[in-house]
């Protein structure tokens, strides 16, 4: 009897999926007996049930070399689980086991008064879990000149962080892109942006107080910084961690969940979209250039070119004083 022959195409696909799918882990068998019949004694069984599979599929991937390493990572993989089911976050370990997740998780346990040794020590174990191939998703940073988005791209953004399904990337995604698009903040002001200095006075706006300077947030962004508001659990420094000192605040959007064809969410260029903003709402170049706290004008006068002239009527009744 003659077999079906496989198609060039489905072969094809056949070896793609051949090469993607990841070697399997051998274990000593002490190790694997170890990680099969652990049982944590601070979680109750139907919360274990629950996590057990992730937590396991997990700690086998890392490969842990004794049976006791692979004890010692059971418990802070389990306490990393049920708290991004608590956070909305799927539960696949592509979502759940990244540095994102375990900072925040960190985070979350010190605020609430977790010894920061227990803590370090849980991190540490964390980090062994996480794996070794750098995040491809959308990164934060600042861009290499003027370059706005346009009014598509900046919509896009606006769905993507707005759309998140994890409340703290959600707060997070909303934040960053809120200060930088809607109150044209850049890195370093955003690192260094409390809780206590964005004021929400109701109808009359929100203004945020930082590095000795108030701005205030575009009308039209409003609602963003509201909803990165309502979800952000931080009563310090918003985006930079308990101590003021985190850098990488990329960091914290990585693995975020985005459309296909979403732009990355680059600080400098939500910056430069609000100053074009402002240009072509008219709004004086001595409180733009106060507001940016810079004595160049030198992007002010790149972005310029992005802004259309008005109408010979408009120009001569401005010339004339009389608009």
């Amino acid at each position: 009897m003659t077999g079906r022959r496989t198609s060039p195409t489905a072969a094809r696909r056949a070896a793609r999926l051949a090469r993607r799918a990841p070697e399997p882990v051998a274990l000593a068998d002490d190790v694997a007996q170890r990680i099969a019949s652990y049982r944590p004694s601070s979680i109750d069984s139907v919360a274990w049930t629950a996590v057990r599979p992730l937590v396991v599929e997990t700690v086998i991937a890392a490969a842990p070399p004794t049976p006791d390493r692979a004890q010692h990572l059971m418990l802070p993989a389990a306490k990393l689980v049920l708290w991004a089911i608590d956070q909305g976050v799927a539960l696949d370990r592509s979502a759940v086991f990244t540095e994102t997740m375990v900072e925040e998780w960190a985070r979350a346990k010190l605020a609430t008064g977790t010894s920061p040794r227990s803590v370090a020590t849980h991190r540490s174990h964390l980090r062994a879990l996480l794996p070794s191939t750098p995040s491809s998703g959308p990164k934060v940073g600042r861009g290499n000149g003027p370059n706005p988005y346009d009014d598509a791209e900046d919509l896009a953004l606006r769905r993507a962080v707005t759309g998140q399904r994890s409340p703290v990337y959600r707060s997070t995604g909303c934040l960053l892109y809120g200060l930088a698009r809607g109150a044209g903040l850049n890195a370093s002001a955003i690192r260094q942006t409390r809780r206590d200095g964005v004021i929400d006075h109701g109808d009359g706006g929100i203004e945020v107080l930082v590095d000795g300077r108030s701005l205030w947030v575009l009308n039209s962004h409003l609602d963003v910084i509201r909803l990165g508001l309502s979800t952000s659990t931080e009563t310090g420094y918003l985006l930079s961690g308990r101590d003021g000192k985190r850098r990488n605040i990329a960091e914290y959007i990585s693995r975020f969940t985005v459309p296909d064809g979403t732009p990355h969410l680059n600080i400098g260029r939500c910056r430069d979209t609000w100053i074009l903003d402002h240009l072509r709402r008219g709004t004086p170049i001595k409180v733009l250039a106060d507001a940016l706290s810079t004595k160049s004008l030198r992007k002010i006068e790149t972005l310029l070119t992005h802004v259309d002239s008005p109408g010979p009527d408009a120009t001569a009744r401005a010339l004339r004083g009389t608009a």
